[in-house]
């Protein structure tokens, strides 16, 4: 990927997220392994003046619950399983067990989420379809204090 799609895929996705009509400051999970989105979506979440709730992927559902409860997290970006070998590790079903907020979905492999999902969940192209024709439209940053929060991490 190159500097000028990294930068194009993270407009698109704070647009995306502007869409879902979210409070200035709002508290956004990820919970899901290091990979390209998920640095778009880190990415994104701090240009739209959100607060990142970064969260372990090997984290057990109540271990989930902790950091979306005390951040009061409004979303969480996660992924439907994580492949690690060849073991399927169901990391989606760990965020609704954990009793987590609106879910935004990325599919492991392929392009298409192939689970079904909660009622008022997305999957990653339902997310981004809400951004409409946006592609491409630069995304000026939510300006900021300079000792603002933009991210709470539970180690």
């Amino acid at each position: 990927m190159t500097l000028l799609e990294l930068r194009s895929h993270v407009w698109l996705t704070a647009h995306a997220l502007n869409a879902l009509g979210l409070e200035e400051e709002s508290a956004i999970a990820i919970d899901m392994p290091m990979n390209v989105e998920s640095v778009i979506i880190y990415l994104a979440i701090v240009l739209a003046g959100h607060v990142v709730v970064s969260i372990a992927d090997s984290f057990s559902p109540r271990e989930i619950s902790t950091p979306l409860k005390i951040s009061k997290a409004k979303a969480i970006f996660t992924q439907d399983e994580i492949i690690r070998g060849d073991k399927s590790i169901p990391l989606y079903r760990r965020d609704v067990d954990a009793e987590a907020p609106l879910a935004i979905v990325i599919p492991a492999r392929g392009s298409f989420v192939r689970m079904n999902l909660r009622e008022n969940d997305l999957s990653w192209n339902e997310f981004l379809g809400k951004a409409g024709n946006m592609r491409g439209v630069e995304y000026i940053a939510v300006e900021k204090p300079a000792g603002a929060y933009y991210m709470i991490q539970k180690m």
